[in-house]
This record gives C-alpha cells, structure tokens and sequence, in this order.
C-alpha cells in the first residue's frame, strides 16, 4: 500500500469511528513536519455488540427456515446438521453475550 492509499485508508478509518485519537504529537524535524498519532482501535465493546446482532439476525433466519415447509422436504441428514448449526450458533450467541457483560463490566470500572 502507498503512503497516500495508507493515509486515506487511516483518515477515513478515523472518520468512521474504527480509529479514536487519543493522543497527538508535532515536531519539527530537519525542515520537515512530523506528526505522530496514538490510535485505538474501536473499542471491544462495540465490534462484540455488532457480531452478536448479525449473528441474532442469522440465528433467526435459520429459526425462520426450519420452520418452513421445504426444511421438511430435506433429507434427515440435512435437517439434522441445520438443527446442529443452529444449536452451535445459539451457543457461540451466550459466549458473545457473557462477552459483552464482562466488557460492559470494564468499561464501568474505568
């Protein structure tokens, strides 16, 4: 990547929230500016709060399909595994919510 494409990449990752700048600095260095940034990255709590909303969005779909009448067209190996996924899904769906009570949790505390 150029360091124009790195830097438009950088702005607009700012502008989209993904970046926060926390700090800055500016020198002066052989007649050239510098400046430095200290980033984070957007922080924990929203990414999880996002992936457990589409994974919610998707956990419902499938609901929604098994309960359809061509679910039962499928063979018993496919309606199996769908019930699996789902099964699999709802479960990583608590592990983002435990996730999302303990960064909560965090962020309280700073």
């Amino acid at each position: 990547m150029s360091v124009n494409e790195t830097l438009g990449d950088f702005i607009q990752r700012v502008k989209s929230g993904e970046y926060r700048i926390v700090a800055t600095k500016v020198d002066s260095c052989e007649g050239q500016m510098e400046f430095a940034f200290t980033v984070n990255v957007q922080d924990e709590l929203g990414e999880l709060e996002r992936e457990y909303k589409d994974l919610g969005s998707r956990c419902d779909s499938l609901a929604s399909y098994i309960l359809t009448s061509e679910f039962s067209h499928l063979s018993g190996e496919e309606q199996d595994a769908s019930f699996s996924q789902y099964n699999a899904m709802s479960a990583y769906q608590k592990i983002l919510r435990k996730r999302i009570e303990m960064a909560r949790k965090r962020v309280n505390e700073e």
